[in-house]
């Protein structure tokens, strides 16, 4: 009776029009409001005031910047490349369709049923980011899973890309980690997050996770845990299917569930897959329990553009989070331009006011308390002779492992680290020498080293001293470009040889998975008051083991006082023992009473005697101060002589004259690169290797 004015004539109309402007109202009551990225500077810079704050981050945050830029490839970077990969096997555009998702996980299964597993080219695609072209070797390595590998290429941080976003999140994270270094969750499978958090001073742990697990699978640290809940490069296997991403992973969605109660969650440069997070997150959501705060940052910076397209999942979160408010979605956010501008805004820490400088090799060192000698552990002990530690360890440029059983702890870590400060500044006074790597030493316990999983962590719980300039740098930025690591391990009381080696073999592990191989120049251990049969028994079968590598030992330090050219008197005959006194008696003796004397030159002495003479020579502790001169003389197939100035005492006057040397002839006490280790003739070699006493030199 009453629809007719409703339905014609002016009434209608102005009706009409009512009821449209309240429809209007009515949507965007219930749509969510949409901010800017300045509404978001101000979100978390409040937030960062109340609780932690968690990172959920996904692929453009480590994407090239531009075709042909470096970075990880998206999903449509990834589609290429499988399309290269079986472009002589198969066509795949038949077997795609639907969103960029879609066509991203059924190209995988293309390439799965085709070629090979998906986890292959993932590791391929992370390579992508690097600055430089890796040998094949490297990236079959890679792809084939050779953790070693992984650690070496993750601790080569000078060669990586980081976007400007990836390297102000590094830096907030490193900066701030009791705010943001807590946890971050990522769909990433590549290892930049943590990387940049390393290269800006911070500490990260990695854990990835392609099955059931939760991350307490990794022990606590104050390593900021950066967690791949799709999987990790260097894991067992990476997610891409829509099964897997939803697979009932119950001990993963309870630790979700959990930071997401405990943090404030900022969701940047993450699409939102249908996985695990997106369960959790819903499930936080729907709960009564904990006061959960997602800030979600939309890329897009038209707000109507986003409504229109992402509208469903957007209300289906605001829907959930509407009775506590604790949804907020923003617009226009670039990970890129954003995080900048939040380090900008959060204030940058003191680390960064200053540009972290390299420390040199010996900076800030102590100096050595004494000089020692120790003898050669040989089993020959007629050619056993006195020889300062550094002058064996410190001066070689190749990778060795070096055994030293000490009566007390007499400065050896001391007296190797000024040796390595003395090589540092020579190398770099000669531009010809720049091949030549420089050497940081670290003083670790050996016990402690071992007692974590983590190697990086186990590094940081074993070091001595946490102020070292090294160490420091190392931890903030990884070892730089022409540098490599040397280790002293203080090793616990010796109990036998077999338990010996078990622990030593476990820190070299641990090294080595910390730095990778190619970056560890030389390892000592050091234990105290061992027995002769001991010490030898651990040393041949480290020998057995590192065949490969010089592994020698030095036995007993003993403080060393140099003696004057001068015959001793009676007394000293008496207090030496019954063997000295049959040597004093011999015709070695006698030449070596005629130098000390300064009846005979060290010329002559050099050349016309031997070993037994120049070993009784340096345990009456006479110097030679012209012999490394001579050195240039003298032929690579006088191995005695080479003997001799081996074991000599580097003072900053002989490291000199050792760089005023040829190439072979320096290449006898190891001063040598590869390129001209590799430009000597087949014979010069051997006759190198002859005089190093069949000692290996294994050059990077």
């Amino acid at each position: 009776m009453f629809i007719g004015p409703f339905c014609a004539g002016p009434f209608h109309l102005d009706l009409k029009k009512e009821y449209h402007t309240l429809l209007t109202v009515l949507v965007m009551l219930t749509e969510p409001h949409l901010f800017n990225a300045d509404a978001l500077l101000n979100r978390i810079a409040a937030a960062s005031l109340e609780r932690p704050i968690m990172f959920v981050l996904g692929s453009p945050l480590t994407s090239p910047a531009e075709a042909g830029a470096p970075g990880v490839p998206g999903v449509d970077g990834i589609i290429d490349l499988v399309r290269e990969r079986l472009r002589h096997v198969c066509d795949i555009d038949p077997f795609l369709s639907g969103s960029s998702a879609d066509r991203y996980q059924q190209a995988l299964e293309v390439l799965k049923a085709n070629r090979e597993d998906p986890t292959h080219l993932i590791r391929r695609a992370v390579l992508m980011d690097r600055l430089v072209a890796d040998p094949t070797e490297v990236v079959d390595r890679i792809v084939q899973r050779d953790l070693n590998s992984f650690d070496s290429i993750e601790h080569d941080t000078e060669n990586w890309h980081f976007g400007p976003g990836l390297q102000a999140l590094g830096k907030i994270i490193a900066g701030r980690p009791e705010i943001f270094g807590k946890v971050v969750l990522t769909s990433n499978f590549d290892p930049l997050i943590e990387i940049s958090v390393r290269c800006a001073g911070g500490l990260a742990t990695s854990i990835g996770i392609d099955s059931d697990a939760t991350p307490e699978i990794v022990s606590r640290s104050s390593a900021c845990r950066v967690i791949h809940f799709h999987g990790f490069w260097s894991g067992s296997g990476t997610l891409h299917r829509p099964d897997q991403l939803k697979q009932n992973r119950p001990q993963l969605l309870d630790s979700i569930c959990g930071y997401l109660r405990d943090y404030t969650c900022f969701v940047i440069a993450y699409g939102g897959w249908d996985d695990i997070f997106m369960e959790g997150l819903q499930s936080v959501l729907r709960s009564r329990y904990g006061s959960p705060a997602i800030f979600w940052a939309y890329f897009h910076a038209d707000p109507e553009w986003v409504r229109q397209r992402q509208l469903p999942i957007m209300r289906e979160l605001d829907r959930l989070a509407i009775a506590r408010d604790g949804f907020t979605p923003y617009y226009g956010i670039n990970v890129n331009t954003f995080l900048p501008r939040l380090f900008d805004r959060l204030g940058r820490p003191g680390p960064y006011r200053l540009e972290v400088r390299i420390p040199s090799p010996d900076e800030k060192a102590q100096l050595p308390r004494k000089r020692v000698v120790a003898l050669v552990a040989a089993q020959d002990e007629a050619h056993e002779g006195p020889q300062f530690p550094d002058s064996l360890w410190g001066i070689d440029r190749g990778r060795f492992l070096g055994l030293l059983n000490g009566s007390a702890d007499k400065g050896v870590y001391e007296s190797l680290v000024q040796t390595e400060g003395r090589i540092h500044r020579e190398i770099r006074g000669h531009p010809e020498f720049a091949g030549l790597p420089v050497r940081w030493w670290l003083r670790l316990d050996a016990l402690r080293l071992t007692s974590k999983s983590d190697a990086l962590e186990a590094i940081q719980h074993a070091v001595f001293d946490a102020y070292d300039p090294r160490f420091q740098y190392m931890r903030s930025k990884a070892l730089p470009p022409g540098v490599e690591l040397g280790v002293f391990l203080e090793m616990p009381r010796f109990t036998d040889s077999e338990e010996a080696v078990d622990l030593l073999s476990r820190c070299v592990a641990c090294i080595e998975r910390a730095v990778g191989s190619s970056r560890l120049l030389g390892i000592v251990a050091q234990w105290l008051k061992v027995s002769r049969s001991d010490f030898g028994a651990a040393l041949e079968k480290l020998r057995r083991l590192w065949h490969a590598l010089a592994v020698d030992g030095l036995n007993q330090t003993q403080d060393y006082a140099p003696s004057e050219r001068a015959r001793p008197d009676r007394g000293e005959l008496l207090e030496s023992s019954a063997g000295d006194r049959r040597q004093f008696l011999g015709a070695e003796a006698r030449v070596v009473e005629m130098y000390a004397r300064g009846k005979l030159s060290e010329e002559v002495f050099l050349r016309e005697h031997g070993i037994k003479a120049f070993a009784l020579a340096l345990r009456r502790g006479l110097e030679f101060p012209n012999s490394v001169q001579l050195a240039s003389q003298v032929d690579l197939s006088c191995t005695d002589f080479w003997w001799l100035v081996t074991k000599l005492e580097p003072t900053p006057l002989r490291l000199r004259q050792l760089f005023s040397l040829t190439a072979s002839r320096r290449a006898v006490w190891g001063l040598c690169s590869v390129q001209e280790w590799n430009s000597f003739e087949g014979y010069v070699q051997a006759q190198i290797l002859d005089a190093r006493q069949g000692r290996a030199l294994v050059l990077k």
